[in-house]
């Protein structure tokens, strides 16, 4: 598959985009995980909000989100599954970035939008998480 660069395989690369970011107060959870660079999602069709000290992103929205992404192991991955109550609360979903590798992105369903802005910053229509308690 042509979509997949060389060497990166999309079972374990993880992109984050709020309080798993580095120096922010979940990081340690990834720790140990090989960081990879920041990127933007490839499409314009997610919304960014605040859930208070961490934000959630869904789908339904024009903004592409700005994160980091991680090389994680099978361990790194079931941990984040667990903090992310994967499938209960956040969903792992498969995204594509700017620079065309897909990756796990971890979404919420649209109804869970609390519209808040708070440390949030969009500028040229890409969203990114600001704010460290």
């Amino acid at each position: 598959n042509s979509h997949h660069q060389p060497g990166l395989d999309f079972m374990s690369l993880v992109f984050v985009y709020g309080s798993l970011k580095r120096g922010f107060h979940n990081h340690q959870w990834i720790q140990g995980s090989e960081f990879l660079g920041t990127f933007n999602t490839q499409e314009f069709i997610y919304t960014m909000f605040s859930l208070g000290s961490y934000p959630g992103v869904c789908e339904g929205g024009d903004t592409a989100v700005e994160g980091e992404l991680f090389r994680c192991d099978k361990d790194a991955l079931d941990n984040l599954d667990d903090l992310e109550s994967n499938g209960k609360y956040y969903t792992r979903k498969l995204v594509s970035l700017s620079n065309g590798v897909d990756v796990w992105m971890y979404v919420l369903p649209p109804e869970k939008n609390t519209q808040s802005q708070a440390g949030i910053e969009v500028k040229d229509n890409i969203t990114r998480w600001l704010f460290q308690p």
